[in-house]
């Protein structure tokens, strides 16, 4: 079939979707959330087939697929439950979706937002060409010298300040105040790192480098400092550094080197999250007792506290390995409630807020400036959780991709913000599978969109630029003086 007719269907489920939009009942139809979520499922087949058609490959191992993953996990997983006839708990029900009325408009929402995504990835489609003269560099540890000597000295610096945290104990409050200072140097100073030796690893050529050879690649000083910090958070139950760094260290592994197959991602999904739910279980504040025993206590506790915390009326539920990520849609949900007329609106308060972090300080007068210094609305995590538990909340809710646009712009704003991901990933994101770009500062996007994009549907899409700028100042000024040294020389 051509490839402008899967298109087309695409678009023609999109108009469809829009219709059923207009049409959305008030009252709870299980119908209507079915013919939304088959006409996704249809929708994904058919996006996918084209994928395949202008690669030849099907790619597991990106951005796109584990977006996608995400936001079905965040905003499908828990309606297709329900469809199975197993509901939430009435006592908790207010919490996952604030009313019935919302439940219709909530998957509608959420299935526009999935669809617009899929067409802004053919908007700007097209085969890239290889950049020429483009410079050889990051080779040798020398090249990058002024990345890998901070790194060392911020995280020693952390450590020491870290209180308990190193000895194992999960933030039990008794670090300094500078310690936070210089974890946060630390990620920075360690993803310019992976980045920069990522971008000259993505300039050579040779298909047959096997796993040991890659990881060599990164040189001795890098892949120490890194495989520590991956285990030492394991030790201490710290799931987001597990995660992020692993898959940054993996990315060019995965996306040129060696083909990510499918039983890969079932495995993870059959593993790794139940492990990550045991860091989690065996996380303590306290350093009396060893990592074996908390972990051996998490295991004993593990299934009966999930069936306490379960917030189903039966436990046969589908994928719970991932539920917890599930309940996230309760953040649309609560957006979606929030808004009742155009006054409602946000019109892109959020959005600003999350470009003007970019510049470190920037964000926090911005909030000043704009949003009274009242922590509901530092983002749109901060509201939602404000939405939820009210003034004085007891622990974050997050966000989502579509709470954070919808609460700026409504339906319009997870339309046009999903289709401009979609877009963006279509032009960039093959420079991740084929050829080098000469643009560092969309190799370090493209990066920190990969290594955070299994978590991306419960988050927003401007977070990453946060970190953006500083990276992309730090490697450029480690660039200066390295180009200032060796013209001395």
């Amino acid at each position: 079939m051509n490839i402008l007719i899967y298109k087309s269907i695409l678009i023609f489920n999109f108009i469809i979707l829009g219709i059923l939009f207009l049409f959305c009942p008030e009252e709870v139809n299980k119908f209507y959330i079915f013919s939304c979520l088959i006409t996704v499922l249809f929708s994904l087949i058919v996006f996918y087939r084209v994928k395949i058609r202008q690669t030849n490959q099907f790619i597991l191992f990106s951005i796109t697929t584990f977006f996608l993953l995400s936001y079905i996990i965040v905003h499908f997983q828990i309606p297709i439950i329900e469809l199975f006839g197993i509901s939430i708990k009435s006592n908790i029900f207010h919490f996952i979706w604030t009313d019935e009325s919302i439940i219709n408009k909530s998957i509608i929402t959420s299935s526009l937002g999935i669809l617009a995504f899929m067409i802004g990835s053919f908007i700007l489609d097209r085969n890239i060409k290889e950049q020429k003269n483009i410079i050889v560099k990051y080779r040798t540890n020398k090249s990058i010298l002024f990345l890998i000597v901070p790194t060392y000295i911020f995280y020693i610096l952390f450590f020491i300040t870290s209180g308990s945290y190193s000895l194992g104990a999960y933030y039990a409050g008794d670090q300094l105040g500078m310690s936070n200072y210089f974890f946060s140097a630390f990620n920075v100073f360690l993803s310019s790192i992976l980045i920069t030796r990522l971008y000259y690893i993505s300039l050579i050529n040779n298909q047959k480098i096997n796993f040991i050879a890659y990881l060599k690649l990164f040189g001795m000083p890098v892949l120490i400092i890194v495989l520590w910090h991956i285990a030492f958070s394991f030790y201490v139950g710290d799931r987001g550094p597990v995660l992020i760094y692993s898959t940054l260290l993996m990315s060019l592994y995965f996306t040129r080197f060696h083909r990510f197959k499918f039983i890969y991602l079932i495995i993870f999904f059959l593993l790794v999250g139940p492990i990550m739910s045991l860091m989690s279980q065996a996380r303590s504040r306290y350093i009396g007792q060893s990592y074996l025993d908390r972990m051996k206590n998490a295991q004993m506790v593990y299934s009966e506290k999930t069936k306490i915390l379960s917030k189903f009326e039966s436990d046969n539920i589908i994928m719970p390995q991932t539920v917890e990520l599930a309940y996230s849609i309760r953040c649309l949900n609560h957006a979606i409630y929030s808004i009742s007329d155009i006054n409602d609106y946000f019109f892109g308060y959020f959005q600003i807020r999350q470009i003007v972090s970019c510049i470190p300080g920037a964000g926090g007068i911005f909030l000043k400036i704009f949003g009274d210094n009242n922590k509901k609305y530092n983002g749109s995590s901060g509201y939602i959780t404000y939405l939820i538990q009210g003034d004085y909340p007891k622990y974050g809710d997050g966000t989502s991709v579509t709470a954070d646009l919808y609460l700026d712009f409504g339906i319009l704003g997870v339309i046009v913000g999903c289709m401009l991901f979609g877009a963006f990933l279509s032009r960039y994101e093959q420079y991740l599978y084929k050829n080098s770009i000469n643009s560092m500062l969309i190799w370090i996007i493209l990066l920190l969109y990969l290594s955070s994009a299994l978590s991306l549907g419960r988050s927003t899409f401007l977070h990453i630029f946060q970190n953006v700028f500083i990276i992309y100042v730090v490697i450029s000024i480690n660039d200066l003086i390295i180009k200032k040294i060796s013209s001395n020389e």
